[in-house]
């Protein structure tokens, strides 16, 4: 787990632990923790990638906008 998903997931602990009875702050900070993942893991793959064109970073831009709409980019 890279670094931000572990301070994510460390917040994430800390406000089950203070706000267990807010659903709002919980959900957040579990968007947050599953954010974090994936930026963690966007990273890593991009890191061993070779680089990317115009085009395939508008097509994973658009995945992250609308998951929907990744079939209508072609």
């Amino acid at each position: 787990m890279g670094h931000s998903a572990l301070s994510a997931r460390g917040k994430l602990g800390a406000i089950t632990r203070q706000f267990p009875n807010d659903p709002d702050r919980l959900a957040e900070a579990r968007r947050n923790l599953a954010a974090a993942k994936l930026q963690d893991y966007i990273e890593r793959t991009l890191a061993d990638a070779p680089p990317l064109t115009d085009i395939q970073r508008d097509r994973l831009a658009l995945l992250l906008r609308d998951p929907n709409a990744a079939g209508r980019a072609e």
